[in-house]
């Protein structure tokens, strides 16, 4: 967290819900802060006045960005994983079974059975790269 001071003559109304005037100052987010320190003229950093426990909820925010982090991850492996399940088993449908999965799982999509199957194959795969399952 950072103390963040707004320098600027102009007032605006409301700012992430608080009152931001001219010598005004609140404590932001690093994120935030450092986007508002790229404008010199309207915002400068206060510094801070000894050693606050600050460092403390700063790790603790740092560990749940990390643990929603590791999160994401997991649940984007697991929908990897799901879609190459998917992917091996439309792999291994044949013509009427595509046609099936397609009529099921892809808004109502018709295939057109007088095409081969490695063409079919290769169109569903094609859809679900496209759009997902």
């Amino acid at each position: 967290m950072k103390r963040i001071r707004y320098i600027a003559k102009r007032k605006f109304d409301t700012f992430v819900d608080k009152e931001w005037g001219e010598g005004v100052e609140h404590e932001l987010p690093d994120r935030v802060a450092i986007k508002c320190l790229q404008n010199p003229g309207v915002f400068v950093e206060v510094p801070k006045k000894g050693t606050e426990p600050e460092s403390e909820t700063a790790d603790v925010v740092e560990e749940q960005d990390a643990k929603e982090q590791q999160e994401q991850q997991d649940k984007q492996v697991e929908d990897d994983t799901n879609l190459e399940a998917i992917r091996l088993s439309v792999m291994q449908m044949d013509k009427e079974s595509l046609h099936d999965w397609t009529l099921r799982n892809c808004n109502s999509f018709d295939l057109d059975k007088r095409k081969s199957l490695p063409n079919l194959q290769e169109q569903v795969l094609n859809m679900i790269d496209q759009f997902g399952v």
